[in-house]
């Protein structure tokens, strides 16, 4: 026959509940927390932060900045996670498939390349991932940031003008 708890018992026992149903209040504010700042920082950085699975297969999250620079919606980028890729120029897309094809590898990558949008612009890419691992070492998912950066590329095609510009007309004065 089980013996009914004393009132001692009860009292210990739900002062310990207590306790462990704030404590998980605590934690569960303390994640809210960190949920909103991480949303607050995707939600307001210019780069596109993209979360894929080692394969590339899934996309599972990409900023709201990426509608900004590929001009196409994150749905169709989550629909079909290799929709990006008609995008990019060809003579740019086999450079990238072997980067991309370093995932299987778990390679980290770095590169830029060129993207027309649906308007016709030509745009300037700067693409980073990085691989993901496991606490065994397997890599599960990557990570990255794809940045516009035509303007700092035609900034640098200025410079590069301008330099030769002086350089043509210091050449003519020696």
């Amino acid at each position: 026959m089980i013996q009914p708890a004393s009132q001692e018992e009860i009292q210990r026992r739900n002062a310990e509940l207590e306790a462990e149903i704030a404590e998980r209040r605590e934690a569960e504010a303390r994640l809210r927390e960190r949920e909103e700042r991480l949303r607050l920082i995707t939600e307001n950085i210019t780069e596109c932060f993209w979360l894929s699975d080692a394969a590339i297969s899934r996309i599972e999250y990409a900023s709201p900045a990426s509608e900004q620079i590929w001009r196409r919606p994150v749905a169709e980028l989550h629909a079909h996670p290799e929709s990006f890729l008609p995008a990019v120029v060809p003579e740019d897309l086999p450079t990238l498939k072997k980067h991309l094809a370093g995932h299987a590898l778990g390679l980290p990558y770095e590169m830029e390349y060129r993207i027309r949008r649906p308007d016709g612009s030509l745009r300037w890419i700067w693409d980073r991932g990085f691989p993901i691992r496991d606490a065994d070492g397997q890599v599960r998912r990557y990570a990255g940031l794809a940045q516009d950066i035509t303007v700092r590329r035609q900034l640098e095609k200025e410079l590069r003008a301008l330099n030769a510009t002086l350089e043509r007309r210091v050449a003519e004065r020696t």
